[in-house]
């Protein structure tokens, strides 16, 4: 822990202390003095993920950057061979991979800040924040670079993402789908997001400047009962409070949907749909300001919300969502 204060005081005095390389090499294959703070830090959380991990940390793995990268895995206690899997990886790169393993789960733990503590230390000293859950992968070998560029040359940009693939569990090409068939550059402001969101910005491709989201977890008292809203908790008090957020225009990452993924089971058990709605009454209630502001969110996350379930025939669950909507 002495070493994380070390770099932690170094961080506050604004010393990434390293020179760049010539040219982008895999993170793999970089030697730093000892001592050298990581630019970027990779957060990667995983639960029950022996048939993803790899596939996740092998894109973490092949990026090639001229900065030094640090990778922080939280295993929370999973019961298949995650954290085995996770182990090989750390024993295999121990000044790469920073890992850490709950012994009980902290996901529904009424003490789950306490209890990950130790593990946000890992990667507060990053100048940069840098997301892939352990069932996503990244595709891209520059994804980092590309960001990190783009970030360091437009200083009033708080994160920048990309495009991403959807795959379905078995990897199976006859549903793979592409957000958008031509990517293009786009810049989300606060306003945009009231109204339409921000469609693209999503967890496993998103870089932020770490000292956005320290600030914005310091001022947002989190509750375990939001435990699903965290993405879009953490991505709406960033529009409002600490800059724009962007999406460059290339493909970087693989969304996989399985049946054991967080938001699989929100379009059809009713206790995750209460959830759900709970998430975004909390949102409302910890983010929103204005009378004008809460309305606009409520009237997108209905809109949203009935058309996913005509989309799939689900003529019944509108009726039944918009009952839960209109209780909050």
């Amino acid at each position: 822990m002495s070493i994380i204060k070390n770099e932690i005081r170094n961080c506050a005095k604004d010393k990434w202390n390293y020179v760049p390389l010539s040219e982008p090499i895999p993170i793999t294959k970089q030697v730093w003095p000892k001592g050298t703070i990581p630019l970027v830090c990779i957060r990667t959380m995983t639960f029950m993920h022996e048939n993803y991990v790899d596939d996740c940390i092998s894109g973490i793995l092949m990026q090639k950057t001229t900065f030094p990268v640090r990778v922080c895995i939280h295993d929370d206690a999973s019961k298949d061979k995650t954290a085995e899997l996770v182990r090989k990886y750390q024993a295999k790169y121990p000044n790469l991979i920073w890992a850490y393993f709950q012994n009980e789960n902290s996901y529904r733990h009424p003490n789950r800040k306490a209890m990950r503590s130790k593990f946000w230390e890992f990667f507060k000293v990053g100048k940069y924040f840098a997301l892939c859950e352990g069932d996503d992968y990244w595709t891209d070998p520059l994804k980092l670079q590309k960001q990190v560029e783009f970030l360091e040359e437009n200083k009033d940009i708080a994160g920048v993402g990309c495009y991403y693939h959807i795959i379905n569990q078995f990897g199976n090409d006859a549903v793979f789908q592409k957000l958008d068939n031509e990517p293009r550059f786009i810049r989300f402001k606060w306003d945009d997001y009231l109204k339409g969101g921000a469609p693209g910005i999503r967890t496993l491709t998103m870089v932020y400047r770490s000292d956005a989201v320290n600030r914005v977890n310091e001022k947002i008292s989190f509750s375990p009962k939001l435990r699903s809203a965290g993405d879009v908790l953490l991505v709406s008090s960033i529009l409002k409070s600490e800059g724009d957020l962007c999406l460059l225009p290339f493909f970087g990452a693989i969304y996989r949907k399985h049946d054991k993924g967080l938001s699989a089971g929100l379009k059809i058990k009713s206790k995750k749909r209460k959830q759900h709605f709970y998430n975004y009454e909390g949102i409302m209630r910890l983010v929103l300001s204005s009378k004008k502001e809460k309305i606009f969110f409520w009237y997108r996350n209905f809109k949203n919300t009935i058309k996913g379930d005509i989309a799939y025939f689900r003529i019944g669950q509108v009726i039944k969502d918009a009952l839960l909507i209109f209780e909050k």
